[in-house]
């Protein structure tokens, strides 16, 4: 199939992934799937962006857990931090298409750079492109990578295939946030209505914090898993 036929399959089959889901998390794993049926790829992941700032808000993966501790803080060393390595979603959201891949982003051998040698080598992985989302109202409310492991790189027709799709994949994004407002506005407990109020001191340690505030901050921190002894 070639690359604009594949783009226009994904553009379908995300217009109706869109439709049919109800919350942001459930559409994320829908097109992860669909993008993997069509465009193979070993690790992939969708992440929310706030637009204003372009800080990821959640991320849903597949093929692999979250990055270990070291790759978790190279990657956001990589996108909020002054390497020279740095191919942020920032970056890929002033391109013309909004796809590219590790190898055209990175002008030297990447098996020297860190997104190579502390996150894909340790996967196993030898190729990624990345990818933003930006709907039709010019904002970009998400960004992916997907990886794929020695043996075949991802090729011209699969990064304009990604191009042809990155845009309805934004509007869902976009419409699957404003689904779920509803049942967040509805689940908040009555403490923590009001505003969601911040102050952090000058050694960088929150001073006061508003019950609302207080609430989304737990949201934010992943819960440690459960164990038990024998």
């Amino acid at each position: 199939m070639t690359a604009s036929r594949q783009a226009s399959a994904l553009r379908s089959e995300v217009r109706d992934i869109a439709l049919g889901t109800a919350d942001p998390v459930e559409f994320r794993h829908a097109v992860l799937d669909t993008i993997r049926r069509r465009i193979h790829y070993d690790i992939g992941c969708i992440a929310l962006v706030d637009p204003a700032s372009m800080l990821f808000t959640s991320v849903t993966m597949l093929g692999a857990d979250a990055p270990p501790g070291r790759a978790a803080k190279t990657v956001a060393h990589i996108e909020y931090g002054t390497s020279r390595f740095a191919n942020t979603y920032r970056k890929l959201a002033r391109t013309r298409t909004g796809v590219q891949t590790i190898r055209e982003a990175i002008d030297c051998d990447i098996r020297d750079s860190l997104p190579y040698s502390e996150i894909l080598e340790p996967q196993g992985m030898d190729d990624e492109v990345r990818l933003v989302f930006r709907g039709r109202d010019g904002r970009v409310w998400g960004g992916g990578t997907l990886m794929r492991a020695p043996g075949r790189r991802f090729d011209a027709d699969d990064v304009a295939a990604l191009a042809g799709c990155v845009g309805e994949i934004g509007d869902g994004l976009r419409l699957s946030l404003l689904r779920e407002s509803p049942r967040l506005a509805a689940d908040a407990s009555p403490g923590g209505s009001g505003p969601a109020v911040v102050v952090v001191g000058a050694d960088n340690e929150i001073d006061s914090a508003t019950p609302r505030a207080v609430e989304y901050l737990e949201r934010l921190v992943p819960k440690a898993p459960s164990c038990s002894r024998p």
